[in-house]
């Protein structure tokens, strides 16, 4: 058994450096024990677990990041039972690493969780039935085309093509959708509201105030672009009058944020 341990704390000396397996009279012996073992209860088997107990390496020093701090002295690696600690997965081995903390400026946190991949572009097949692979600037000509052809049944072709897409494409869905009263419109333009393109979030106003859903413009008066709050504060009070604004606006932000919008629309107001 004893055997077995010194194999697998081999395997994780390999990926996280230290330089030796712990004789077995070692006093912190019994901790590394503690933590390469299966959790309490396990019935995995190491030697038939398709899952390798360590998910996840840190890359060596030399294919670190330039600009990062690297530590090569391996006597300042943390003490190991407090780099590692044993972690659960439905389904999968239960061995595992929660985190490597190289030094005081590097910390990586590690998971069994899977990437996020990005979507797929699959709207342009449903529209024309060709199901060969677009160029950007092809899917934008014809995002253009749904736009001009301003058909009720393309909304949620158009909605579809939102989600799939960044950039430039996005920006033709959310002028398609202000362009022609599409009954899925708004719930575009609320996704739209919370991008990190300020472009998109522009659109997403005028959609909105277009779709008569002022009240959902309220999130944005938080915008880290304190001219698109304006822009939102303004379309949602639907007045140019000062007075109107302070009792629009008053109940959903504080005294310091108003004032820093009321000074933006100054010359807009009446």
């Amino acid at each position: 058994m004893r055997d077995w341990f010194e194999e697998l704390f081999k395997a994780a000396s390999a990926v996280l450096g230290s330089p030796e397996a712990p004789a077995a009279n070692d006093q912190h012996f019994a901790e590394y024990v503690s933590i390469l073992i299966p959790s309490e209860g396990s019935t995995d088997n190491p030697a038939e677990s398709e899952t390798p107990f360590i998910d996840a390496y840190v890359a060596p020093a030399a294919s670190a990041q330039p600009g990062i701090p690297q530590n090569t002295d391996s006597s300042n690696v943390p003490d190991v039972g407090q780099s590692l600690s044993p972690i659960s997965a439905a389904g999968g081995s239960s061995f595992g690493i929660a985190h490597v903390d190289l030094d005081a400026e590097r910390v990586i946190p590690l998971t069994r969780k899977r990437l996020r991949r990005r979507e797929s572009i699959t709207w342009p097949a449903l529209y024309d039935g060709n199901s060969r692979a677009r160029s950007a600037a092809e899917r934008l000509g014809l995002l253009e085309e749904l736009r001009a052809s301003s058909k009720i049944e393309y909304g949620p072709l158009l909605a579809r093509a939102y989600k799939e897409e960044n950039g430039a494409q996005r920006l033709a869905v959310l002028r398609a959708f202000i362009a022609d009263n599409y009954p899925e419109g708004p719930d575009v333009f609320r996704q739209a509201l919370r991008a990190e393109n300020d472009a998109e979030r522009t659109l997403a106003i005028d959609g909105l105030v277009q779709s008569a859903c002022r009240h959902d413009l309220i999130v944005a008066f938080d915008d880290r672009v304190e001219a698109l709050a304006a822009k939102a504060a303004l379309a949602y009070a639907a007045s140019r009058r000062r007075r109107d604004l302070v009792e629009s606006l008053s109940p959903h932000m504080d005294a310091g944020r108003l004032t820093t919008i009321l000074a933006l629309l100054a010359g807009a107001l009446e």
